[in-house]
């Protein structure tokens, strides 16, 4: 069985960016299989839900597919971060307004909602 993933373009929905929602992006490939239950999980559970007047949405980019929506992000989103660019996958990170912030824990159903809550 293959796994697809739905491609998501990044750079519409970023270039746009509204200060009332939140964006939870995971930069990946389609090898992290582990993964993908959790955020698909996660995801269900609170994508478009609206925490403290901010709406929560899940975007998903394959760094091996999807070359311009990372470069988008690095550029736009990390220009100002101490990491200029994404070293590994997975990664994760939420966007909120101007502020980009970087999940660092080990990726469990009980971590990603800790880290939504965090940020919000």
């Amino acid at each position: 069985m293959t796994l697809q993933r739905k491609k998501v373009g990044l750079v519409p929905h970023l270039n746009k960016v509204k200060h009332n929602f939140i964006y939870f992006i995971l930069i990946g490939v389609l090898i992290v299989k582990k993964l993908w239950p959790i955020w698909d999980k996660v995801k269900a559970d609170l994508d478009r839900k609206v925490f403290n007047g901010f709406q929560l949405s899940f975007v998903e980019i394959d760094g091996d597919k999807q070359e311009a929506d990372l470069n988008y992000f690095e550029v736009e989103f990390l220009k100002s971060a101490e990491k200029k660019k994404v070293d590994g996958y997975p990664s994760i990170y939420m966007i909120k307004g101007d502020q980009v912030y970087e999940f660092e824990a080990a990726p469990s159903e009980d971590n990603l909602k800790e880290f939504v809550k965090a940020v919000l």
